[in-house]
């Protein structure tokens, strides 16, 4: 009798035992890649900061006197570090002040540098605020679009249909508010071709 019980509960909960096993073991083989993920992250992390460091202080010519082309190829580099942003800009602000004599022609140019980068420095933040909120618009637009296509036109068909409607129209919409972004913050070209800032 209690070999029947056990018998009749492993038949009816065989479906979830089995779901249970499967997340056991995709378990198992996850947790190991988001450690060796973390890690690679945590290395390029590392890695960014010896490389802006090292940067900073080329620039601020710590071991000699750096070169100004050198200088204005940092001040560009520095643009590569969002995460340093804050920091960066402070250096380069009072680095413009301190430093530069507004006579001398060749630290115009290192200016002209430290303003563009500076500029592309604040224009950041606003640019990823526009970028996710015109992903997150098109993607809402598309779950309403698969809404209203699968309760509208599409009635009657197949669950997997339905699924891949909806996430055709998410994608294609979360791809069309990316486009949006692209073609907002493409930047101006003058009939030369170069970029008007």
């Amino acid at each position: 009798m209690m070999l029947l019980t056990i018998e009749t509960w492993y038949k009816s909960t065989e479906g979830i035992i089995q779901l249970i096993g499967i997340a056991i073991a995709f378990l198992a083989l996850y947790i190991p890649f988001i450690n060796y993920v973390i890690g690679l992250r945590k290395k390029n992390e590392d890695n960014r900061f010896a490389i802006y460091h090292k940067l900073i202080e080329e620039f601020a010519g710590a071991d000699k006197a750096p070169k100004l082309d050198r200088q204005i190829a940092i001040v560009f580099e520095l643009g590569r570090f969002p995460e340093y942003y804050p920091v960066s800009r402070r250096i380069l602000v009072d680095w413009k002040a301190l430093y530069l004599n507004k006579s001398n022609r060749d630290h115009k140019r290192l200016e002209k540098e430290i303003d563009l980068t500076i500029s592309n420095m604040d224009s950041y933040k606003s640019s990823r605020a526009l970028k996710w909120g015109l992903l997150i618009i098109g993607v809402g637009i598309g779950l309403l679009s698969a809404l209203i296509l699968t309760q509208r036109t599409f009635v009657g068909i197949d669950e997997v249909s339905q699924l891949a409607i909806w996430f055709a129209m998410i994608l294609i919409c979360g791809g069309i508010g990316l486009i949006v972004f692209y073609w907002i913050e493409k930047p101006e070209k003058n009939a030369k071709g170069q970029v008007i800032q």
